[in-house]
């Protein structure tokens, strides 16, 4: 697995957040699920 870095609103940051602690995963996991979902979603 690779490693990137990126820049998100402090808005995003507190949704990640907020998921997180709701669903007990990891901030990178729920990130990474997010971008999953959006992939899916766009086709």
């Amino acid at each position: 697995m690779s490693v990137i870095s990126l820049r998100l609103k402090d808005g995003e940051i507190k949704r990640i957040n907020e998921l997180s602690r709701m669903e007990h995963k990891d901030k990178s996991t729920v990130a990474r699920e997010l971008i999953d979902y959006g992939w899916e979603c766009s086709r």
